[in-house]
């Protein structure tokens, strides 16, 4: 055209402009437009996270594989090695506060389910969520089950050293159950067949996955 026609201004304009989105799911639904120079970050903001968000167990899918991003610590603490770039058909699943509990039962003033937002919480704090301890509870015998099927753990505490220990000491995990009684429980076979079946373990993160339209096959 500047051969042909002298001073001539070219305008070039995208007929149909491609747009890459990163998709979010769970607690919030939603699909946010981003470009290359697009963080992690940005696209939180932009989702709108709610309070309830429960950070410790979101995460981001890219293709079939977790990308190792702790949200807790970009949101919560603000550090910047988790503000990774965002790539066209990322999935981020943002996990609902009743995603993560412990579990209370007993000789307490309020047995149940205790949620936990960040990933753990120490006994001292569940016991007060739970009303505290009942007085007529032996207080030498507060167990903690961490049952994990291949290898479950059984920990026997006594009301004194709690109280005496610093409130971040003595962290429960998600899943774990505090029962405080008037006697131990050895035979754990029996605590299972007892207890564990009135206590539904609703995994969110499978929802997720699903949401996404991502199957998980069972072992």
């Amino acid at each position: 055209y500047l051969d042909e026609i002298e001073g001539i201004e070219v305008f070039v304009s995208f007929k149909e402009k491609k747009t890459n989105i990163v998709e979010v799911a769970g607690l919030v639904n939603t699909r946010i437009s981003i470009d290359p120079k697009t963080r992690l970050f940005d696209v939180l903001i932009k989702a709108s996270l709610p309070p309830m968000a429960n950070l410790f167990k979101s995460y981001v899918l890219r293709g079939n594989s977790f990308l190792p991003v702790d949200f807790y610590r970009l949101m919560k603490e603000g550090d910047m090695s988790q503000n990774i770039y965002m790539e066209n058909k990322d999935k981020i699943y943002i996990a609902d506060g009743f995603s993560s509990k412990v579990y209370v039962l007993g000789e307490v003033h309020k047995q149940g389910a205790i949620n936990i937002l960040d990933g753990k919480i120490s006994l001292k704090d569940a016991l007060a969520e739970a009303g505290g301890v009942s007085c007529i509870a032996d207080k030498s015998f507060i167990q903690v089950f961490r049952a994990n099927a291949q290898d479950p753990k059984i920990y026997l505490l006594n009301w004194k050293h709690i109280i005496e220990l610093p409130s971040g000491s003595l962290n429960l995990i998600e899943g774990d159950i505090v029962l405080v009684g008037a006697t131990i429980i050895s035979d754990w076979n029996k605590f299972v067949t007892q207890v564990l079946p009135s206590i539904s373990l609703f995994d969110s993160a499978y929802r997720g996955f699903k949401n996404m339209g991502i199957i998980i096959n069972g072992p």
